[in-house]
């Protein structure tokens, strides 16, 4: 196992580190800081395995294209924090995120993006900042729409899915922001049923959303974006937990459950 300790790679002499990734296997990263690294110089995709860091920090930093995939296995991340930085079209297998800080504000600015990443035994646990899970891999694919393109993309993912046995496990996180799962199969998430309602499309295509809205809660948009992108059968909504959101979320998961609109009673 290899080990890298309190140091700092930015964009002023260190380009290996911030425009082109190789494989990693293999390493212990702590206290270290990475700003504006990326992979805009990778041609073809690259693995990381057993790669473990702690106490890093991740400023501006883009990873991935929708030109290659990435494979991250067996990788953890512990008391670490990001401000805006990106990750794309990667795999993520046996994963584990305790404990992610988002730094840079309210609003969007410090947003950890996710493009159309894979998920495959991945736990969020301890307090989570901002996340955002999009389902394309790229923003251009949310403007420029190609049918064909992305018809193919997500049958893709419905078959990535169908031989994942738990997508994800939040069961011991708490988002302090709210969190969109529409990207992902809201039956293969593990989770917390007292801040979390598992949903249906069949349920929800036939009614007027608009009427059932909760307004004051973010879960409303995550059920339009659920019915209008996502090719799954079932998404799963999770309370922010954090002040007048959570208490307003976690009345609208009540009433959702008092309506008979969960999945299964779930």
């Amino acid at each position: 196992m290899q080990v890298l300790t309190n140091k700092t790679f930015d964009r002023v002499g260190h380009r290996t580190y911030r425009d082109r990734i190789v494989d990693l296997e293999d390493w212990e990263i702590s206290d270290c800081s990475f700003e504006s690294c990326g992979s805009t110089g990778n041609t073809h995709g690259f693995r990381l395995s057993n790669i473990h860091l702690k106490n890093c920090e991740f400023s501006n930093c883009i990873i991935g294209s929708p030109n290659f995939d990435i494979l991250a296995e067996d990788v953890s991340l512990h008391s670490c924090q990001q401000f805006s930085s990106s990750l794309c079209n990667a795999t993520l297998r046996r994963v584990k995120v305790q404990s992610l800080r988002t730094t840079g504000g309210r609003g969007a600015r410090g947003v950890f993006m996710l493009w159309g990443c894979r998920f495959d035994s991945v736990v969020l646990c301890g307090k989570i900042g901002a996340i955002k899970l999009n389902l394309y891999p790229s923003i251009d694919w949310t403007i420029d729409r190609d049918s064909d393109r992305d018809t193919a993309w997500k049958r893709e993912l419905m078959r990535f899915y169908d031989s994942v046995q738990t997508a994800l496990d939040i069961t011991a996180a708490t988002f302090t922001a709210g969190m969109s799962l529409h990207a992902l199969p809201g039956d293969k998430i593990q989770h917390d049923p007292t801040t979390a309602v598992l949903i249906d499309r069949a349920t929800w295509a036939g009614l007027d959303i608009e009427k059932i809205q909760h307004p004051a809660s973010s879960l409303s948009i995550c059920i339009e974006w659920f019915l209008a992108e996502s090719p799954f059968a079932t998404s799963l909504l999770v309370a922010s937990g954090k002040g007048k959101q959570k208490d307003e979320d976690l009345a609208f998961i009540d009433w959702i459950r008092s309506e008979g609109l969960s999945y299964a009673g779930r």
